[in-house]
């Protein structure tokens, strides 16, 4: 989808694609800001998408991080992306406490 992107529906359909092509379509995305504003040093019109994205990687191992995404208004395209990832990964003790050891 590259083109004028006018309203807030239009940048969450250009991230959601983005990540659904990186990730497949069970990723979890939930958008927290979507925000225009002017870059000052170049005059461009930016979409600035904010949210948190997480995907199940395996039984107990979930992938989870929050990201920024800078979209040119102009034209549709991805200009900068952001993310860090939690903190609160997956842990072996985490997992061995769930089960209950008898004798």
């Amino acid at each position: 989808m590259h083109g004028k992107v006018q309203t807030p529906e239009d940048a969450k359909k250009i991230i959601l694609r983005k990540l659904r092509e990186n990730y497949g379509r069970g990723i979890e995305v939930n958008f927290s800001k979507i925000r225009i504003e002017m870059d000052l040093h170049s005059g461009r019109r930016l979409w600035i998408v904010e949210g948190d994205a997480s995907v199940k990687r395996w039984i107990f191992i979930k992938k989870s991080w929050h990201f920024t995404y800078f979209i040119d208004a102009e034209n549709g395209k991805v200009v900068i992306m952001r993310g860090k990832q939690y903190e609160d990964g997956f842990k072996w003790s985490n997992v061995l406490s769930r089960f209950r050891f008898r004798r």
